[in-house]
């Protein structure tokens, strides 16, 4: 595993694409505002055209994605009636309470460029975006074969011949097993945890990436 100080990041952007929109936590958010403006640049860098997101929960990624891109944001979320994954404590309450009062997207003028989807993504078909997304965050079921399919999908997705970026979140979270799964996942492929945060990404072209240290 790669380590990044979130300078490396943000010192990746020019002046212009440091001036970002990014939504203040909420009651039930789960990302630090640090993640937020990392997960920010990292999606400014890219400049996808095509954006699919494992876990929307409240919408509040989902809605930072939109907002600092053009691309058209594909979220699934997972279908309580349809659910083949056994769900922990956290995702048993995020069906009481994180989808009360709707998703933070609706009602704005990027909710259209933003495709619900509703479902189980262990056994959704997914094939039509095999080779057609360009960015993919990870950040739904956390139980090992939970994330591990969603990584197996998030590959087959991304677009060849263009840039392409996968991120997963919880990474250190010691409630999951995401840390050892990535963790093992790095000896074959370049992965980077930004420091500070809980997100690890993985790029096609990290020749941008210098100031790294392998741990």
């Amino acid at each position: 595993m790669h380590c990044l100080r979130p300078h490396t990041i943000f010192d990746l952007l020019d002046k212009k694409e440091k001036l970002a929109t990014i939504p203040l936590p909420g009651r039930y958010s789960l990302t630090s505002m640090l993640e937020r403006a990392i997960l920010t640049a990292l999606v400014k860098l890219g400049r996808p055209e095509t954006i699919f997101e494992f876990g929307t929960y409240t919408g509040e990624t989902t809605t930072l994605l939109a907002l600092n891109s053009k691309a058209t944001v594909f979220t699934v979320d997972l279908d309580e009636i349809t659910a083949k994954t056994p769900l922990d404590d956290f995702e048993k309450k995020n069906f009481s309470t994180g989808r009360k009062g709707g998703k933070m997207f609706h009602g704005l003028a990027e909710a259209g460029r933003i495709k619900e989807l509703h479902g189980d993504s262990t056994t959704m078909d997914l094939s039509r975006f095999t080779g057609q997304i360009d960015f993919i965050l990870i950040d739904g079921g956390h139980h090992l074969d939970v994330v591990s399919s969603d990584t197996e999908q998030a590959f087959k997705m991304l677009r060849g011949g263009k840039k392409g970026v996968i991120v997963w979140h919880d990474y250190k979270n010691p409630k999951y097993e995401i840390t050892g799964f990535l963790d093992r996942l790095s000896r074959d492929i370049a992965l980077y945890h930004v420091e500070e945060t809980t997100y690890v990404f993985y790029s096609t072209d990290p020749s941008d990436l210098k100031d790294t240290t392998p741990h």
